[in-house]
């Protein structure tokens, strides 16, 4: 059943939302570690999820709030296999990337030092990185935004427009030091490619999405695999421009497969 969904109040609400927090802590002129910023920080990452539950409660309509926990909760409704494909291919295509970097002459795809001195600390910093990015944006921007978007624009059409806002809403962070997109840098290289790799991962969200029976929990595990094999395993430059070079390939290749599931959008 489709409910009615409003991707563009959402939008408005997400972004002033969390560009009001993020906005204090680069007029403050503070960095990531230091008070109250990281609190400030946390409040503004969570606004994707409080928009969304915002407007589906809103909504009153029993159905649509149901279908929302649902599709974020319901890990039978995916199936194993697209929670695997979803888990594994942001690992498939950044160890590629590295083998590939390797084979040129790169020094390929190496541990963080944080972790490479004590293992177990992978552990915690999974789950800090669910919690902190994957599980609070996902509810919002495929749990909430993407279906209103797919119904008036169709999937390849919504992908492109989803991912360009995506990657629009983290241009503040780029502005707070100590944080990771103030670490890639305003060059091309870092801003441009970094919004280039989320568009290029939306379509990729989005085919997953469509074909496992519209299910939020894919997306939130697609994203935590992204972020986690980007931030515990560090690749070169080239090994980076390699691994946007395979979003690419894999974008593509859904396209070409076919990333709205036959009688949807």
């Amino acid at each position: 059943m489709q409910y009615v969904r409003k991707p563009w109040i959402y939008f408005l609400t997400t972004f002033a939302f969390s560009w009001t927090f993020w906005g204090s802590i680069i007029a403050l002129g503070l960095e990531m570690g230091e008070m109250p910023a990281p609190l400030l920080f946390a409040i503004a990452g969570a606004a994707p999820t409080i928009s969304a539950l915002i407007l589906t409660y809103a909504s009153k309509e029993k159905g649509q709030i149901r279908d929302f926990w649902n599709r974020l909760v319901d890990y039978r409704r995916p199936g194993l296999t697209w929670i695997l494909v979803a888990l594994l291919l942001p690992v498939v295509l950044t160890c590629l990337a590295g083998l590939v970097d390797t084979l040129m002459g790169g020094r390929g795809l190496e541990m963080e030092g944080r972790f490479s001195d004590n293992l177990f600390s992978l552990i915690p910093f999974a789950v800090f990185t669910l919690f902190f990015g994957p599980l609070p944006e996902e509810m919002g921007w495929r749990g909430y935004a993407l279906d209103g978007l797919q119904k008036k624009f169709g999937a390849i059409g919504s992908s492109f427009i989803l991912g360009a806002f995506w990657a629009a809403w983290h241009l503040p962070l780029f502005f707070i030091p100590g944080s990771y997109q103030n670490q890639l840098g305003m060059e091309l290289n870092g801003i441009g490619v970094f919004g280039l790799n989320l568009i290029l991962q939306t379509i990729v969200i989005t085919w997953i999405y469509n074909h496992a029976s519209r299910s939020t929990l894919t997306a939130v595990l697609f994203h935590f695999s992204v972020n986690y094999s980007g931030e515990a395993f560090l690749l070169s430059m080239n090994g980076d421009n390699l691994l946007t070079a395979g979003w690419s390939l894999a974008a593509i290749g859904c396209l070409l497969a076919g990333i709205r599931k036959p009688g949807e959008y």
